[in-house]
């Protein structure tokens, strides 16, 4: 892989002009009233066009190598694959068809939370106290308060060109090797398009 110089003030500061918006899916269009109780909310303008231009850079060139002439390869979108568990994926083109690269960065997940951080806190999300909707019964009955720690540092990016889809499905909940962390909620940025050709997508509530 090629290496990754991360520009110092890349997504440092506030979002520019973003806008949080909670959903009610009791005023959605088509409403969802059986979702009433449940939690969504986007933030618009959380990153501005030259950021979401660099943060495709940068995982395009995670893909790259170095060739034998010393030039790198060119950018490496691999088909995307499905969890069968056990750590292990499967390829599924019956539920998932699109490029995309898995890319560990923990310096990028810190920052991304970093300017994340005043939509959660408004969100009340940061912390979860008495939520079984969100952490299941257990953490409730124990009296337990669960504190946000970190983003995933795996970053996935999903290429979404025409034709390509996702079916829906749940996502998958992550627990720590050491089992003191758990991944609760899912954060999807859009970088590019509206819908179509590119990097950007839809995502739809069932």
């Amino acid at each position: 892989m090629a290496g990754q110089d991360i520009p110092e003030d890349f997504l440092r500061g506030p979002a520019p002009n973003a806008i949080l918006n909670i959903l009610d899916f009791e005023r959605t269009s088509p409403p969802i009233p059986e979702y009433k109780g449940h939690f969504a909310a986007t933030v618009d303008n959380f990153m501005t066009e030259a950021e979401c231009k660099e943060l495709i850079r940068l995982a395009e060139e995670s893909t790259r190598t170095q060739l034998p002439d010393s030039t790198l390869s060119p950018p490496v979108w691999e088909q995307a694959m499905v969890n069968a568990g056990g750590g292990k994926q499967v390829m599924s083109i019956d539920t998932r068809k699109s490029g995309r690269v898995i890319f560990d960065s923990p310096k990028l997940a810190d920052r991304i939370l970093e300017r994340m951080m005043p939509f959660m806190r408004e969100c009340e999300i940061d912390r979860l106290e008495d939520k079984p909707m969100v952490t299941g019964l257990g953490p409730p009955k124990r009296g337990e308060v669960l504190h946000l720690s970190r983003l995933n540092e795996r970053l996935r990016f999903l290429r979404y060109e025409g034709g390509d889809y996702f079916r829906p499905h749940w996502d998958g909940c992550f627990v720590t090797p050491d089992g003191l962390e758990k991944s609760l909620y899912t954060i999807h940025l859009y970088l590019n398009g509206e819908g179509g050709t590119g990097y950007g997508g839809v995502t739809t509530s069932y």
